[in-house]
């Protein structure tokens, strides 16, 4: 053990043995805000309060329909008038973003059980694998990737590889201008785990508010992906707990429309809004 450990000063020790994510949920805050507030990178975020009887209409996990009309895309929305969909342009939603929340990430929270070996090395294998069967579902053949000529498994990518002429066409070299890539840092043990995870017992944190964080990227050669849709699909073959935070305007929404204005949780097959009711 450094010496330097020693000559931390006592209030500092105290301060570091009193920083624990919270474990309890708040009943009134969205499931999103929640998961942020766990992974400790909420600073700005907060719910927006909407009327309870028009939520259902904008928020199902296959139209995407408020992530779209956040962006000013003109689609119309049961439930809402032009006007009201215009005002759904999120200017106030999130004021001045700063890191963490303004950059994209991978929150994961991983059980000692399934650490054995290397939390980071597993985490990519888990997310590789997982981003697979997701591009799969979506009508792309997989091709996996591991930086360092497969020995890094700190930078992992899948490309997405479609038929001769289309969006994802398959290069002579067998590759593609469309991938998802994962950048995958240290994790921190923790003696306890957030409720909202889902599970009790220790786990292995990889920290959004970190320096140093982990995080998931798309190609910027191609940019008619619909990214949402990817990260949506990929998330459905990933543990419970392991979360995808996409900050405002990070991510596109498809060829020739704007990117996704509003933050957004993507777990499990399901996108989580900043949203509660009234």
């Amino acid at each position: 053990m450094s010496e330097k450990f020693f000559l931390l000063p006592l209030a500092a020790l105290l301060l570091s043995a009193c920083s624990v994510s919270p474990v309890s949920v708040d009943p009134k805050a969205s499931f999103a805000l929640n998961v942020v507030k766990a992974a400790g990178m909420d600073h700005r975020l907060k719910d927006k309060l909407l009327p309870k009887d028009t939520v259902s209409s904008f928020t199902d996990s296959a139209g995407f329909g408020l992530a779209y009309a956040a962006s000013g895309y003109t689609t119309s929305l049961p439930g809402f008038n032009p006007t009201e969909v215009i005002g759904l342009n999120f200017a106030a939603w999130l004021l001045a973003p700063k890191p963490p929340s303004a950059r994209n990430s991978v929150i994961a929270w991983m059980p000692d059980s399934l650490a054995a070996g290397g939390a980071e090395d597993n985490l990519a294998d888990i997310l590789l694998e997982g981003a697979s069967q997701g591009v799969a579902a979506l009508g792309y053949t997989a091709k996996k990737s591991i930086a360092g000529g497969g020995t890094d498994k700190s930078g992992v990518a899948v490309y997405l590889l479609g038929p001769e002429g289309s969006l994802c066409e398959e290069n002579k070299h067998g590759y593609s201008g469309c991938w998802i890539n994962f950048g995958i840092r240290n994790a921190k043990q923790k003696g306890q785990t957030p409720e909202i995870v889902g599970f009790k017992g220790g786990s292995w944190f990889f920290d959004p508010a970190a320096s140093s964080y982990s995080r998931f990227g798309f190609s910027k050669i191609n940019t008619g992906l619909n990214e949402l849709d990817i990260l949506v699909s990929v998330s459905q073959f990933l543990p419970q707990w392991v979360y995808f935070y996409v900050a405002p305007r990070k991510i596109n929404l498809g060829h020739e429309l704007p990117v996704n204005k509003a933050p957004l949780i993507i777990n499990r097959g399901r996108v989580h809004y900043f949203i509660t009711t009234e």
